[in-house]
């Protein structure tokens, strides 16, 4: 069985925790020294998106897939820095924007019958998600199950949990 997989990019691919400076603890986290969300940081010096160093799961996922789909919500001033570091990273990955997450997620899991490899708390359903685990999205409890939706840790766990779609 063969599905069509789409990797969200932050908190997936691209690390912006290691150019913030901290790993937030929930969606709405502020630094702890300086007290800025995570929206301020990044607006505030958008190079970091350009920045950033990838996920460890990235170099995983480049061994495993020829095809690579970002999936990805980005505020317009956001996506020249993001096409760069996906050009640096991923160059032969294919781009879909979206304006929230529940745009994207209704794509890859409905619309396109899909598996959506995702980091992001604030989604209506899990079903067809493969979770990589946060701290900010420890709180979701998966509910229908019978259906794709699993957390993960590692790229190891990552990799099996794919191997079954491709």
């Amino acid at each position: 069985m063969s599905v069509k997989i789409f990797f969200d990019l932050d908190g997936v691919l691209r690390d912006l925790s290691k150019v913030m400076g901290f790993e937030p603890e929930s969606w709405n986290a502020k630094h702890p020294e300086t007290g800025q969300s995570v929206m301020e940081i990044l607006n505030g010096d958008l190079t970091l998106l350009r920045d950033a160093p990838p996920m460890p799961y990235l170099s995983r996922i480049l061994e495993e897939f020829k095809e690579i789909k970002i999936a990805t919500v980005q505020d317009l001033p956001w996506r020249p820095y993001t096409k760069e570091w996906i050009e640096k990273y991923i160059p032969r990955a294919e781009i879909i924007w979206f304006k929230d997450g529940e745009e994207k997620l209704e794509y890859c899991t409905g619309e396109h019958a899909g598996i959506l490899v995702e980091d992001s708390p604030m989604l209506s359903d899990y079903v067809n998600v493969i979770l990589i685990d946060h701290p900010y999205n420890r709180h979701i409890r998966f509910t229908n199950w019978g259906k794709v939706h699993v957390r993960v840790h590692n790229p190891d766990q990552l990799m099996h949990e794919l191997r079954k779609w491709l």
